[in-house]
């Protein structure tokens, strides 16, 4: 589910590693993961299979690992886009990160990504994305997501 306390804006980050280590150091703070290294090793394993940019400027970086004490999803905007995939040329400035432990199976990975990837096709839903400013007005529009796994009896 998406977290007030884990929407992050306005963040300057130079690169896929450097934002990767700052969340992943977020989560451990949270206690939502037990080893930092262990988290980006997973995520920089996952992304080196296939990039997770999905075009206007949006990743959606996940990975499965022990290290995660319970699922989470992640939002950060950063106030400057970042290369994200050098061979597509893509550049990212918002990033939906998700982590499920193993035994959590695939379903709730899967179950996430499809409700944040059905919300992202919506354009309107995009630009209010792109346009919010405040964590209020961000976590009230993400929450339509938190609804739609609720929906799903998800959470």
């Amino acid at each position: 589910m998406i977290r007030k306390d884990l929407i992050f804006l306005g963040v300057d980050l130079e690169s896929k590693d450097s934002l990767f280590e700052y969340i992943s150091k977020k989560l451990y703070e949270k206690n939502l993961i037990t080893d930092v290294n262990e988290y980006v090793k997973v995520l920089k394993i996952r992304e080196a299979e296939y990039p997770t940019s999905i075009g206007y400027e949006i990743a959606i970086p996940h990975g499965k690992s022990d290290c995660v004490v319970e699922p989470f999803i992640v939002y950060l905007k950063l106030n400057n886009p970042i290369l994200w995939d050098q061979e597509s040329n893509s550049n990212v400035n918002s990033i939906f990160m998700i982590g499920v432990n193993n035994d959590n199976g695939s379903n709730i990975h899967l179950l996430y990504l499809s409700n944040i990837a059905r919300a992202l096709m919506d354009d309107e839903f995009r630009e209010q994305l792109r346009i919010s400013e405040t964590l209020e007005d961000t976590f009230n529009l993400l929450n339509e997501i938190n609804h739609k796994l609720e929906e799903e009896k998800v959470v």
